[in-house]
């Protein structure tokens, strides 16, 4: 007997459709900040190659930095530096914790799921006279399939929240790394 996903998602019960919901929310999230980390990256990149060459080349994509940072005084343009940057990467993190969001509240939503499933396999033994296997196996089924769709839907967003905050470290500390070159060669 073959079971297609979408049937054993249906029998999951009600609290399947919350943590649909949040999946969706987290593969949204998951994409998008893919695409701005991948921005991000390329805008560091960009920043530190017209950096060292003095604004000869590469391509200065942060507005708040301009020409004038090659006049100022080292300590002014470390400063200005890192203010623009710790916005920006503040700003990055912001939804990279809402992912971290979506992961805590999937496996609770999931948990919620199996007390329900446990209470319905319960009442069908105290509305019973006889008491089976068959007349539990559903409740137990949709309690066991909510905490697996809920835990699975944590592992993927806690997956992404820890693999998107060692790629924007790694970025800040190029960063880091560019600009002491910088002051160096000045």
């Amino acid at each position: 007997m073959k079971v297609s996903m979408w049937q054993v998602f249906l029998s999951g019960g009600p609290f399947m459709w919350p943590i649909l919901f949040f999946s969706v929310i987290a593969f949204a999230l998951i994409l998008e900040r893919a695409v701005v980390l991948i921005i991000f990256k390329n805008t560091i990149t960009g920043f530190l190659l017209f950096l060292i060459s003095k604004g000869e080349s590469g391509k200065n994509r942060i507005r708040e930095i301009d020409d004038e940072i090659f006049s100022m005084s080292k300590k002014e343009a470390d400063e200005l530096i890192s203010e623009v940057f710790q916005l920006i990467v503040d700003k990055i993190n912001r939804v990279i914790e809402l992912i971290a969001g979506v992961g805590s509240i999937a496996p609770l939503l999931g948990f919620i799921g199996t007390v329900y499933g446990m209470i319905i396999a319960f009442q069908s033994i105290a509305n019973a006279d006889r008491v089976s296997v068959k007349l539990v196996a559903g409740g137990i089924s949709q309690a066991l399939i909510t905490t697996g769709f809920g835990l699975a839907v944590a592992i993927i967003c806690l997956f992404f929240d820890q693999l998107y905050r060692f790629i924007l470290s790694s970025q800040v500390h190029k960063l880091e790394k560019g600009v002491n070159t910088f002051f160096i060669k000045r």
